[in-house]
């Protein structure tokens, strides 16, 4: 569990905050840029992207004991993850409903609803 993990490398609770704030803030950020981005590229290019972004941030999480000697840098680096994978997020997001809204126009109330039913329980 992320307090804990950063209490072990001396991360203050303060900054635990922070990498908290960090994913939801890049999210809600985003999330038009990456409707936009759907629009002008369209949706599989965007949903390709987000899974290259989740990737690499989970390797870059998977180095965190390489890449991060000190809490400073680990902090750093965490929040740079933590913000990757809001932006993957909102990417995947953006392009799944935008995929949903052209192959089921007709249905997109129930096709939503399965994709947040899906977010909710953990898919």
């Amino acid at each position: 569990f992320l307090p804990l993990e950063a209490v072990n490398l001396d991360i203050s609770i303060q900054s635990v905050g922070v990498l908290f704030a960090a994913s939801p803030l890049s999210t809600a950020l985003l999330s038009p840029l990456a409707g936009w981005a759907c629009g002008r590229f369209g949706s599989s290019p965007v949903l390709l992207a987000s899974v290259l972004i989740v990737v690499a941030v989970n390797f870059g999480l998977a180095c965190l004991p390489i890449i991060a000697q000190s809490p400073f840098a680990c902090f750093c680096v965490l929040v740079v993850a933590r913000t990757g994978i809001g932006v993957g997020s909102a990417m995947g997001s953006s392009a799944v409903l935008t995929c949903l809204a052209m192959f089921h126009p007709d249905a997109m109330g129930a096709m939503n609803g399965q994709v947040e039913t899906s977010i909710g329980i953990g898919f």
